[in-house]
């Protein structure tokens, strides 16, 4: 697809890998068999689009532009004031052609199939023929307490986001959704209210709150499911271990 772009937010530090302090590199060059997670993520965007991945870099940010070199274009956030002004950086370089824009985690998306992003693109563009979506948003089941939860209705319209910082106990067993941080965009609309995106009691710029900001506008949101053995999260050693295991079984396939 021409008309589609791809943001990836790639300038964590990883220091919940590191005991709590800033890793050694950027989080989007941590090892899953043998390549850095970042490696992955590009191949599948590369099937997808001949334009180049916008990369939202940071913290060590040099090393990833070292190791993708003009393979992608790159945007930088200095600060990390959250996803929604992470993603903004790479906003302001979109092309004036753009349709569509596929924002994704790095460090979430290194499993993602080129299959299940065209189905996700394509479900997105199909909502055209009624009411105009601004964003679809992809989620996943997963049984993790460490996460908030996505309350949608029968027809996979987005009804509630709820933030880990403010889940209940019951929310947990309640609602079986969880945010994959992986969203499509109408670049026109995204290219007007990114800028408008103000900071939240948590003090930071979310995606998940120019989502809600879309809602209130009686746009449509819409949830696309994932398969669940395509979104892992990789927060913690214990979680970078079981990708790593993961990734290294589905190359000896």
């Amino acid at each position: 697809m021409n008309d589609l772009e791809v943001i990836v937010l790639a300038a964590g530090k990883g220091t919940r890998l590191n005991n709590g302090k800033p890793a050694g590199i950027s989080k989007a060059m941590v090892n899953l068999a043998g390549k850095p997670v970042i490696d992955y993520t590009y191949r599948t965007i590369s099937q997808l689009t001949k334009n180049k991945p916008i990369l939202v870099i940071g913290y060590k940010g040099e090393t990833v532009k070292k190791y993708l070199q003009d393979k992608a274009c790159y945007a930088r956030q200095s600060k990390q004031l959250g996803t929604g002004h992470a993603a903004y950086q790479g906003i302001k370089k979109l092309k004036n052609k753009t349709k569509v824009v596929l924002v994704m985690q790095c460090d979430d998306s290194g499993f993602y199939t080129k299959e299940t992003l065209n189905k996700f693109i394509n479900y997105h563009l199909s909502q055209k023929s009624m009411i105009s979506a601004a964003v679809t948003m992809a989620v996943a089941v997963k049984n993790n307490k460490d996460l908030g939860r996505i309350v949608v209705d029968k027809e996979n319209n987005l009804v509630q986001i709820i933030e880990k910082e403010f889940m209940k106990i019951a929310d947990f067993k309640k609602y079986k959704y969880v945010n994959c941080g992986c969203y499509c965009f109408d670049a026109s609309w995204a290219q007007e209210y990114f800028p408008k995106l103000k900071k939240n009691k948590l003090g930071r710029y979310d995606i998940t709150d120019l989502i809600r900001m879309a809602s209130d506008q009686g746009k449509k949101v819409k949830i696309f499911e994932f398969p669940a053995n395509e979104w892992h999260g990789i927060n913690t050693p214990e979680q970078l271990m079981s990708a790593d295991k993961l990734m290294k079984k589905m190359i000896d396939k």
